[in-house]
């Protein structure tokens, strides 16, 4: 039987980033054979971060198939124009 899957709905600075990574981690630690992981933004570094790089890492360890998929920002500005943003009102 597969276990259920358990949604969370995150709402920008809604909750604390310390809640967010434990359960992380602790999603992460229940990878048995793969882990795909695509995020837009992101940043693992200090505080909570590495609570949930070392799940990363034991899962690895352990020998979860890890891939990770994230978003890499230009170190310089994009020589184009940003899009217009929305007026409000």
């Amino acid at each position: 039987m597969t276990p259920s899957v358990e949604v969370t709905f995150l709402q920008d600075g809604r909750q604390p980033a310390e809640q967010v990574a434990r359960e992380l981690a602790e999603f992460i630690g229940a990878a048995q054979r793969s882990l795909d992981i695509a995020i837009y933004d992101l940043n693992l570094a200090d505080g909570p971060a590495d609570q949930v790089r070392a799940a990363i890492k034991a899962a690895a360890a352990r020998g979860v198939a890890v891939r990770l998929l994230y978003n890499v920002d230009f170190p310089n500005p994009i020589p184009v124009p940003p899009p217009p943003e929305p007026e409000t009102g």
